[in-house]
């Protein structure tokens, strides 16, 4: 006979087992946020954020007095898209690495920018993550230099300028270890639930005379466990 399980039956199988479920959850917790404390290394962050515009004269983001039509800044914004293919390509990172003069090859340089439009507008944001402070500095700093040349040498009437440029930071940036204990917690839960379940539920043996009707057998008659002497002299005592 196929058994069937819903969820009242999953739910009592996992609450008879709760004690379990707990100790695996913070057991493998411990483990990642602890792994994450001692064994991944400390990392730095910077950013700095640049204005893009489709004008070399274009000075609307420095001057109030100027105005902007709709056109020129949806233009500015498919523009912003182009640049960030731009600085993206190896070989923008090749001159930034001879520029910068860092240690690193141009893949591991890219890898450690990232660069995202803000909310829609012309503002393009570009955040470096390093393992020390000062190759954060310089990798940011020597971007924004290289960026501004690079757009305007390929995109004809393009321009970029800096609007932040990047604070030099000695304070490493969260490892995360919270997170991580966290994800831990919900693998501990999964991992022991998945466990619970696949015993309970795989164990075909007869337990208790409940599980009798579940084949639709029934009991005739049972025999009553009949404590020896020794108990029952304890137990009137």
């Amino acid at each position: 006979m196929e058994e069937k399980f819903n969820i009242v039956d999953i739910s009592l199988a996992l609450l008879k087992k709760w004690r379990i479920i707990l100790i695996s959850m913070f057991l493998i917790a411990v483990i990642f946020y602890g792994h994450t404390k001692l064994f991944v290394a400390p990392v730095y962050r910077t950013n700095a954020s640049l204005y893009v515009s489709n004008s070399k004269s274009d000075n609307s983001v420095f001057q109030e007095s100027s105005e902007v039509s709709l056109n020129t800044l949806l233009t500015s914004q498919e523009l912003l898209k182009t640049c960030i293919e731009i600085l993206g390509t190896d070989r923008f990172y090749t001159r930034v690495k001879d520029v910068s003069k860092l240690n690193f090859s141009t893949g591991y340089l890219k890898s450690m920018v990232r660069m995202e439009q803000k909310n829609e507008t012309n503002v393009l944001e570009v955040s470096v993550t390093a393992p020390d402070p000062r190759t954060a500095y310089i990798l940011i700093e020597t971007f924004l230099a290289c960026a501004t040349d690079e757009v305007e040498w390929i995109v004809s009437g393009g321009s970029i300028k800096t609007i932040d440029h990047a604070t030099y930071s000695t304070t490493p940036s969260s490892k995360g270890a919270t997170k991580k204990g966290i994800i831990g917690a919900i693998i501990g839960f999964i991992i022991s639930a998945a466990i619970i379940l696949l015993i309970e539920f795989t164990d075909s043996r007869i337990k208790s005379s409940s599980d009798l009707a579940q084949y639709g057998l029934y009991i005739l008659a049972e025999v009553p466990s009949v404590p020896d002497e020794e108990e029952t002299s304890k137990a009137t005592a």
